[in-house]
């Protein structure tokens, strides 16, 4: 799976930054940020298996370690930036591997996130935006109210949510069920961001990483998509972090 990673590396001068997506999402999610940045270091954006334009086969968390220890191997001890699942597997490849010099972990768990998967309210802000669009045509041509919408939206099963993206949005699932590293988490040079109104990995979930990490929390006014709603924030928390070090 290693070499059939879709990677985008911008070059530049000092310590890389490695940025790791979430789940059902690709690293295009990561351009608003992006485009606030104001450094010359290197850069590496990518896709994580079955994720954007990579190749797609079922993974857990370890995989997709192994997968970023491939896209390290010849990076000098570089700071990996992970979203979500993504902060996951920043967190699992630090129990594999001593190359890198921090980790920002954003919005993440160090264990299975208590969500409730069969929540169709929970699938609709995951999946992609193909998914969106078949589950709109199945909603009733309706002005109104949202409660109206929102039991038109219960009524949808299951199976017929994840016939786009089935693969993904399996495999993503099933590898955060039997995710717990909880008790592999050592002392690191680490920042964990939370949002305030995070519905998907609650705030109190991301502390219990900062306290098993042994560092500094950080709670801000964000929803769980902070990619998108604060990018300006993350770009300056992400300079931050790395002046730090």
């Amino acid at each position: 799976m290693t070499s059939e990673l879709n990677i985008e590396k911008v070059d530049g001068e000092g310590t890389p930054l490695v940025f790791i997506h979430g789940y059902m999402s690709s690293k295009k999610v990561w351009n608003q940020v992006r485009d606030s940045l104001e450094l010359e270091n290197p850069l590496i954006f990518y896709d994580q298996r079955c994720h954007g334009k990579s190749q797609c086969s079922e993974f857990s968390i370890e995989d997709l370690a192994r997968d970023l220890e491939y896209i390290t191997e010849e990076m000098d001890e570089p700071v990996l930036v992970g979203h979500s699942m993504g902060g996951m597997t920043a967190l699992k490849y630090s129990t594999l591997s001593e190359n890198f010099s921090g980790l920002l972990l954003l919005a993440t768990s160090a264990s299975t996130p208590e969500t409730d998967y069969s929540s169709p309210e929970f699938l609709l802000n995951q999946v992609s935006d193909a998914a969106k669009e078949k589950i709109t045509e199945m909603l009733p041509d309706t002005e109104e109210d949202e409660s109206t919408r929102k039991n038109a939206l219960a009524d949808i099963e299951l199976k017929d949510i994840i016939e786009v993206d089935r693969e993904p949005m399996i495999y993503g699932l099933n590898a955060m069920r039997k995710y717990d590293i909880r008790e592999d988490l050592e002392e690191e040079t680490a920042l964990v961001v939370a949002g305030e109104k995070d519905r998907i990995i609650p705030h109190e979930q991301s502390e219990k990483v900062a306290k098993l990490l042994k560092c500094e929390f950080m709670l801000i006014d964000s929803s769980h998509g902070m990619l998108q709603d604060r990018p300006e924030k993350i770009a300056e928390i992400t300079q931050k972090f790395l002046r730090k070090l």
